[in-house]
């Protein structure tokens, strides 16, 4: 079995309610793979840190990905939660 796409990650680990929310997540760059912008179709393996923003928090997971024979087992660790505070100077 492939290694997931980052859009159907994020789906199947109840992070976004559709891979098509998810996409256009990913495609406005609001998640990072690794600390680099991602492409919906890019491949996630385990260990591979991804970060989310929203409009005022973020979450930063590190994968856990098993693939036994043709099932693909998804999870995450959280690392780090906030909010982002936007204060007008």
């Amino acid at each position: 079995m492939k290694k997931p796409r980052l859009d159907q990650y994020l789906y199947h680990t109840s992070f976004f309610s559709s891979r098509t929310e998810a996409q256009e997540f990913i495609s406005s760059g609001f998640v990072l793979l690794n600390g680099d912008t991602a492409k919906q179709s890019s491949a996630v393996k385990n260990g591979d840190i991804i970060k989310i923003i929203n409009q005022n928090y973020f979450i930063k997971i590190q994968t856990e990905i098993t693939i036994e024979g043709n099932t693909c087992y998804v999870g995450y660790k959280v690392l780090e939660k906030g909010k982002i505070n936007i204060a007008t100077c």
